[in-house]
């Protein structure tokens, strides 16, 4: 009985490693799609459950803000592919495991209940953001024959080389906004995504 419900809890995820450094997930039945809808995960889609960046273990994760998973949902009926694009160099480490990142995800998709991809760079080659690796190996080898509508796909991520304001600190790097440019993607601020605010100009 229990090796029959692990299959079960399995059967719902395609997961494996591409060039020893390229994890890729599906978690429900993804389906190619024109529209594509990118996404970084850490401060973009979730948060810790503390002060700390980067989860400790596949439990230790919440929503971004309570519009993220509505508005996938709205992405998701609209037949829009949503795709987690993200760096995951503590997996490379060896400071997180696979096993955790699949925990995370699975939580993440027992909660939306429609299906997402993630592709993961462990590694500090072609594949990692700001390098347009991911998103070659995604048009190439994920979206079948269908071809890309780069006029409503974008990429949204908190890396966006925002100056510091009185009510916002200073974005640690700016490479989730240099990948969106690499991928000839339109760029989006989780801010501007989710919640609409006005875009904070990036530093001169």
């Amino acid at each position: 009985l229990l090796n029959w419900l692990i299959l079960m809890e399995e059967s719902d995820m395609d997961w494996k490693m591409v060039d020893k450094s390229l994890i890729v997930g599906h978690f429900g039945e993804v389906k190619p799609s024109e529209t594509i809808c990118g996404f970084d995960m850490d401060s973009t889609l979730t948060l810790t459950k503390g002060t700390h960046t980067f989860c400790w273990n596949g439990d230790d994760w919440k929503w971004w803000n309570k519009e993220v998973p509505k508005k996938l949902k709205e992405e998701h009926k609209e037949g829009h592919w949503i795709v987690i694009m993200s760096n995951q160099n503590g997996i490379g480490k060896g400071h997180f495991s696979q096993a955790e990142l699949k925990k995370k995800m699975k939580a993440m998709h027992d909660d939306l209940k429609i299906p997402f991809t993630i592709l993961a760079a462990t590694e500090e080659d072609n594949f990692r953001k700001p390098g347009d690796g991911m998103w070659k190996y995604f048009t190439k080898h994920l979206n079948e024959d269908v071809k890309v509508n780069y006029e409503t796909s974008f990429y949204c991520g908190d890396a966006a080389g925002r100056p510091a304001t009185k009510s916002w600190k200073k974005d640690f790097t700016n490479t989730d906004k240099l990948f969106a440019i690499a991928c000839k993607l339109k760029f989006l601020t989780p801010e501007q995504y989710f919640l609409k605010e006005e875009e904070k100009e990036e530093e001169s």
